[in-house]
């Protein structure tokens, strides 16, 4: 039985390379052609491999939300002590590494894009949401639990004040606002956890 011609690009490859069109484009704007020619694949490669445009994109987002997720809990354990590892990991979101973030948050775009059109884009961004919101919400705990943090402080309140200034900050990345600015706005979020302890 023929087994069919090898494949002659790599899958995982393929889908960080429509990532970053996604990311940088958005879902509808990316056309077809486009998409094939950055990819440097036949059409009915990718209908093979992926099926269509719609479920390349998933796989897309998915990639990234799974390696934003990861980096930025790395960050939030990345200090000697949690309140170290918060702040750098917020920081860090004012920072423009790579020329793909000014582009923003890939999940952040795709809630603006599909809004609730789309229930599988809607559940891989409620699953990004829900896990940002965790593991800050972790930390901040700790940073209570250590001493850094007021004990009255609510953490549940300010993980998700914490996360909806990110959310702002992905938006104002994308139009064009210098990291200046963006840090900030990060540096006035931790500067003002202490007045939440009322809540």
């Amino acid at each position: 039985m023929s087994v069919g011609r090898p494949r002659t690009f790599s899958e995982s490859d393929a889908v960080t390379a429509a990532m970053e069109l996604f990311w940088a484009q958005g879902y509808e704007p990316t056309g077809m052609t486009q998409l094939l020619d950055h990819l440097g694949m036949a059409r009915q490669s990718v209908y093979n491999t992926f099926g269509d445009k719609r479920s390349l994109y998933l796989r897309a987002l998915n990639l990234y939300t799974t390696r934003a997720l990861e980096e930025f809990e790395r960050r939030l354990t990345s200090g000697p002590t949690a309140y170290d590892g918060l702040c750098e990991a917020v920081l860090s979101q004012a920072e423009i590494r790579d020329p793909l973030e000014k582009h923003g948050c890939m999940a952040v775009n795709a809630a603006a894009e599909f809004g609730v059109s789309d229930e599988d884009v809607k559940e891989a961004v409620s699953v990004f949401w829900t896990s940002g919101d965790s593991a800050i919400q972790k930390a901040v705990h700790k940073c209570i639990a250590e001493g850094d943090l007021p004990p009255g402080l609510d953490d549940k309140v300010a993980a998700a004040s914490i996360h909806a200034m990110l959310t702002g900050m992905a938006v104002m990345k994308r139009a064009g606002r210098p990291e200046h600015q963006l840090r900030a706005l990060a540096t006035a979020a931790l500067e003002a956890l202490p007045a939440n302890a009322s809540f």
